[in-house]
């Protein structure tokens, strides 16, 4: 069998759009004659009148479905087909996003991984997304999930040194870009790996390439466990934001206001630039108050890092959580401006209130030390629940860092086209709510607001100089930080990798844990 669709075919229905596909059924005997399929006639030749690009069907034992993917005509978007033969007719089922151009499926051990690219990337590439099909019944509900970037255009044959630009919906006119994925799986290939050669379209759909890929999924489930939360360690999920952490607290989970998104880590990491963002492509969350981003709380949820351990005092509760970072020393100095720039004692009491719950400081703490501790505590305690991470540096800038964030909150098709979220990323103001929001911040900018208010900076931290002020006693953070930025896919110079571990702790007499990470051997 062969599902064929393209242009010129006769308008019926919804036809009135330029960009018009329908999908039909093609059968043959020797794979070199084709005709159109038995049941359908000339008069009514469509298996479907406005769906196309219909992948290989692939067959889910638990339900005997076979299940595809299709994009709709005249819409930015994707939807999950089933039928109970190959030859259809086909149901459909939920729209799961937009900007997805093409895309392969295989099903493997109860997940269908997609192969896809996608429409206004820059460059497109190959990328790899997956919906699970085993945490729900209802096929409904099922999400389409983004996960890790593939293949790019990086050898002259695929883009023969092309400018590099946003690729746009039709007729590919831009040469550096690759797409049109369809992977043909290796005979031996067992259930921990998606292997086989991989065909793709080059210099913008003007030749056919391949390559030999192989993707450990046992890897690729371990990072992504947390998708499920029954993957979260009993204690840590207690102590969490998540919906479920109240569940076996009696009386209490009546009242929860549960909504959908948790943006969390640390402070100064940029959260009050992407909720308003968020809110400007239509996803209704909020920041901390009324004033920063947004009627509070929102109605999709929140980008805030009061949330990333429970809050005792709030009945804010999320369904999903996803991790935010941004380079520590970046995001330490600019907890130390801030400290500078306001009285440095109500400003590390105003601190100590809202991470006093799980965390705990010294009474002569500095705010280098306080920034140091903060940024290797909550980040190691939200990656052991959140079911993404972002960048800071690539979420504020990156249209498909953005729709990826959207799409793994759960929004599906309420996420932009990544035309959209690259607009609004260009209007942006890059100065909302910081002094020093990223690395791209114009330092003249910087000095002229100390100046402004009659404050002498020090100078921004190294990692030596800020190991020289932490001392000895907390220079483990140091070494436990740059081990985590290592891991976030920062530059980190010159460490070595320890191993170390995070636990919840108690104190004697004390009646709170606190959360606290070690190196091994140590206490």
């Amino acid at each position: 069998y062969m599902y064929v669709h393209g242009h010129g075919c006769e308008p019926r229905l919804n036809a009135s759009s330029h960009n018009y596909q329908p999908t039909l059924l093609y059968q043959s005997d020797d794979g070199i004659s084709w005709t159109l399929h038995k049941r359908f006639t000339q008069d009514s030749p469509y298996l479907f009148h406005n769906l196309f690009y219909l992948t290989n069907p692939v067959l889910n034992v638990e339900d005997d479905y076979y299940y595809t993917l299709s994009r709709i005509n005249s819409v930015s978007g994707v939807v999950l087909c089933r039928s109970k033969s190959i030859e259809g007719p086909f149901e459909w089922g939920p729209k799961l996003g937009q900007s997805l151009r093409h895309f392969d499926i295989h099903f493997v051990e109860g997940i269908i991984y997609v192969l896809y690219s996608m429409i206004g990337d820059t460059p497109e590439r190959i990328l790899l997304g997956t919906i699970d099909t085993t945490l729900g019944t209802d096929w409904n509900d099922w999400i389409f999930l983004p996960g890790p970037r593939i293949l790019e255009p990086r050898y002259w044959f695929e883009h023969q040194n092309t400018i590099v630009s946003t690729s746009v919906e039709g007729l590919a006119k831009d040469r550096h870009r690759i797409s049109d994925p369809r992977l043909l799986l290796d005979e031996d290939m067992g259930p921990d790996k998606l292997s086989g050669l991989l065909f793709y379209s080059v210099q913008g759909e003007r030749e056919i390439a391949t390559a030999k890929i192989s993707i450990d999924l046992a890897l690729y489930r371990n990072a992504t466990s947390f998708r499920d939360h029954r993957n979260i360690h009993s204690k840590v999920l207690r102590s969490t934001s998540l919906e479920e952490a109240d569940q076996n607290t009696t009386g209490t989970a009546e009242s929860m206001q549960v909504t959908d998104l948790l943006v969390t880590g640390v402070g100064r990491t940029g959260t009050t630039s992407l909720c308003t963002l968020l809110r400007d492509l239509g996803i209704m969350v909020s920041h901390d108050n009324d004033f920063d981003c947004g009627p509070y709380p929102g109605l999709d949820g929140a980008v805030s890092w009061y949330d990333a351990f429970k809050s005792l005092n709030s009945g804010r509760r999320y369904k999903y959580v996803i991790q935010m970072v941004r380079d520590p020393l970046q995001t330490i100095n600019s907890r130390v401006a801030k400290c500078e720039l306001l009285n440095e004692e109500d400003h590390l009491d105003w601190l100590n209130q809202r991470v006093g719950d799980y965390e705990e400081f010294s009474k002569n703490e500095t705010c280098s030390s306080f920034a140091l501790k903060n940024w290797v505590r909550r980040n190691s305690f939200v990656e052991r629940h959140a079911s993404w991470r972002v960048r800071s540096e690539s979420v504020l800038s990156e249209a498909l860092c953005l729709w990826e964030l959207c799409m793994a909150a759960g929004f599906g098709q309420r996420c932009p086209e990544l035309k959209t979220i690259d607009a609004h990323m260009k209007d942006m103001s890059t100065s909302l709510n910081s002094h020093f929001l990223g690395a791209t911040f114009s330092k003249a900018q910087q000095v002229h607001e100390q100046h402004q208010l009659g404050i002498a900076r020090q100078g921004m931290h190294s990692w030596e100089s800020l190991s020289n002020v932490v001392g000895h006693k907390d220079y483990k953070y140091i070494q436990i930080a740059k081990i985590m930025a290592a891991r976030y896919g920062y530059n980190v110079p010159n460490f070595t990798s320890y191993g170390f571990d995070c636990t919840f702790i108690e104190r004697e007499g004390a009646t709170k844990i606190y959360w606290d990470c070690f190196l091994d051997g140590t206490e």
